[in-house]
């Protein structure tokens, strides 16, 4: 696949891109502003969950909240036994736990063809599931080598035209999973195409 062409983008709401006949949609949320709220509220209640980047050993959950606040997952084999809990991507980069409205939390370390149980979680630890049960996800499973590397790449600027910091970048293509990535400081995004996989996930995606 032939690598996208950088472009600056306007606004950050219902971008779509059709290129090459190849149906690829990149669709942008940013983050606001808010201060931290230390109790569940409307203002730090999930929305926009969306799973993505699902290979055989990890998979990225993301979500939007109204106001600023540290966003988590907790995850486990089971429903009732969700032990372990993983942070904000930015939060592993720094080793600090951040407050922010755009949520981008990657699991890693999984196991292939595995069903996972996941609950999110804001705030003071208050966790919230899928219509009173666990979200679910099941990893992808082992495949061989992965098609030559490509990625998709581009800048994301606010309406001000200062870096849309924060925002995440859902890029969707036509056979495939979907794939999402944090836009960084910058306003430049990346994601790398050629670990993408089929929308059933059993192989890697024919771009």
């Amino acid at each position: 696949m032939k690598r996208l062409l950088s472009k600056k983008i306007p606004t950050l709401i219902g971008i779509l891109f059709l290129i090459g006949g190849l149906g690829i949609g990149i669709f942008v949320v940013n983050e606001g502003t808010g201060g931290f709220l230390p109790k569940a509220s409307p203002e730090t209640t999930p929305k926009n969950v969306r799973m993505t980047n699902v290979s055989d050993s990890s998979f990225t959950v993301s979500f939007i909240t109204d106001s600023a606040t540290p966003g988590f997952v907790k995850h486990g084999l089971e429903p009732n036994n969700l032990n372990t809990q993983t942070t904000d991507d930015r939060d592993q980069l720094t080793g600090t736990v951040g407050s922010f409205t755009t949520h981008h939390i990657t699991v890693r370390g999984l196991n292939p063809s595995t069903r996972y149980y996941v609950v999110l979680g804001t705030g003071a630890r208050d966790t919230f599931m899928n219509n009173d049960q666990p979200y679910t996800i099941t990893t992808a499973p082992r495949v061989g080598v992965s098609p030559e590397s490509s990625t998709a790449y581009g800048t994301i600027l606010a309406q001000s035209q200062a870096p849309a910091t924060d925002a995440i970048v859902y890029l969707e293509i036509e056979g495939a999973a979907p794939m999402s990535a944090l836009v960084r400081s910058s306003g430049s995004w990346a994601i790398p195409t050629g670990t993408a996989r089929s929308t059933d996930l059993s192989r890697y995606a024919v771009l």
